[in-house]
């Protein structure tokens, strides 16, 4: 658990537990496949998980406590899932498949979003802001005025620097939010 986002979820489930009995930040939790989309299942660590399909657990999407191997995807189901699922980097279905050859059209940058993927949609629901790509960047800076950055509510400083990497051909490094003004 490392973030207040995931912490709110726990909400219901340590509402009149004692303090040791909480599921608190930094703990860790087991999440498991639920029988259907809209079930993810997690419950309190245990070094018996197989005992957590008995036990009371949180429905991640929804924050409610459920209770019963029915809300849990067997093991077998998984397996034959895993097994039935097309190989997306082979080409052809039967025998000794052959490595499919990918033709790159674009780069995206995800920066320090890979380490935040609990808020990106791993979780949850993705969000599409966290991935915008980079490209036509560099026209955009080169062609904005000042007066313009101002009212994207691009700081001067940022807005200057900027213009100073896209004059020497520098790499633009983005944060997020100078990302989604530029991108508005």
């Amino acid at each position: 658990m490392s973030s207040k986002d995931i912490m709110r979820r726990f909400k219901s489930f340590n509402k009149g537990r004692t303090y040791d009995k909480q599921i608190k930040p930094f703990n860790f939790f087991l999440i498991g496949i639920g029988n259907n989309k809209d079930i993810k299942p997690i419950a309190p660590f245990s070094k018996e998980p197989q005992e957590a399909v008995h036990k009371p657990v949180i429905d991640y999407k929804s924050g409610k406590i459920l209770q019963g191997i029915k809300y849990w995807k067997r093991l077998g189901d998984v397996l034959v899932s895993y097994i039935n699922h097309k190989e997306s980097k082979m080409d052809g279905s039967i025998g000794i498949l052959e490595r499919r050859h990918l033709n790159v059209s674009d780069f995206v940058y995800i920066g320090k979003e890979a380490s935040n993927l609990e808020r990106t949609g791993v979780l949850k629901d993705i969000r599409y802001e966290a991935y915008i790509s980079d490209k036509g960047t560099s026209e955009r800076i080169k062609s904005m005025s000042i007066e313009e950055a101002k009212n994207l509510g691009i700081p001067r400083r940022t807005f200057y620097r900027l213009k100073k990497n896209v004059k020497y051909n520098k790499r633009i490094i983005l944060r997020q939010r100078t990302k989604l003004k530029l991108n508005k």
